[in-house]
């Protein structure tokens, strides 16, 4: 994960009072993650953001609020005057603001925001639906914390375009090594 990113994350924890208390249980845990978090340099180990994640969870007692955090996080990146934002507007310029242009997005946010953690890629989109497929990113697949931290950011990021959306995201049913995310909205 490129360190601007978990910045970004780590004040969105730290403003739900979570960050602390999940670091302090991952030191006691696994010391080697909790110190890559502490000082990630330019990029953080996605192993140690997944165990980060993990101790959120069981601090939140549950993925209700992990799922939430990652909603407000998108909300508050890429919304109006968020970090992101000018990104956002610029891609919803050029290429249109509808829920298929939005999640065209997503594999360019995947890219600039992680490295060696797989690569994101539009895998089918029709008529009200985009299935979003994350390859070669086995740290993801097996943290359900991180999936429900990007169920709720994809959604926060499509609320952005005005549209009523569900998205549901985890491990691919078809391919063992593959995350997918399934995006639907209704269509007039």
């Amino acid at each position: 994960m490129g360190a601007p990113l978990v910045a970004l994350v780590r004040r969105a924890l730290e403003a739900g009072d979570l960050y602390g208390p999940a670091w302090r249980a991952l030191r006691r845990k696994d010391p080697l993650q909790a110190a890559a978090l502490e000082d990630p340099g330019e990029w953080t180990s996605a192993v140690a953001y997944a165990a980060l994640l993990h101790e959120v969870t069981l601090l939140a007692r549950g993925l209700d609020r992990l799922r939430a955090l990652g909603y407000d996080f998108a909300m508050e990146t890429l919304g109006a005057g968020g970090h992101f934002a000018d990104l956002r507007r610029s891609w919803m310029e050029t290429f249109g603001g509808t829920p298929t242009e939005i999640v065209r997005f997503v594999p360019h946010l995947w890219s600039v925001g992680t490295r060696a953690n797989g690569e994101a890629r539009i895998a089918d989109e029709g008529r009200g639906f985009v299935r979003l497929v994350l390859e070669d990113a086995p740290v993801v697949r097996g943290s359900v914390a991180w999936q429900r931290m990007l169920e709720g950011s994809l959604e926060g990021l499509l609320v952005l375009t005005g549209a009523q959306v569900n998205v549901q995201l985890g491990p691919s049913a078809l391919d063992p090594d593959r995350v997918e995310a399934l995006v639907l909205w209704q269509t007039r």
